[in-house]
C-alpha cells in the first residue's frame, strides 16, 4: 500500500519535502541573529563609518 502511494504521489511529495527545507534554510539564514544579518549590519556599520570618515563630518 505504502509502494503504491509513493508511486502515485512521489513527486509531489519529493517537491513538497525540497520546498519547506528550502523555507526552513532562508527562516535560519534570516533570523533576527542569523549569518545574513549579522553580515548585512555589519557591512552597513561599515559603510556608514568610513562614508562618515572620509566626508569629514
Amino acid at each position: 500500500m505504502l509502494a503504491k502511494i509513493f508511486d502515485e504521489y512521489g513527486g509531489a511529495i519529493k517537491t513538497v519535502v525540497v520546498l519547506l527545507l528550502i523555507i526552513a534554510i532562508v527562516v535560519v539564514l534570516l533570523a533576527t541573529n542569523g549569518p545574513v544579518k549579522t553580515a548585512f549590519t555589519d557591512l552597513l556599520s561599515s559603510f556608514f563609518t568610513k562614508a562618515s570618515t572620509s566626508s569629514g563630518i
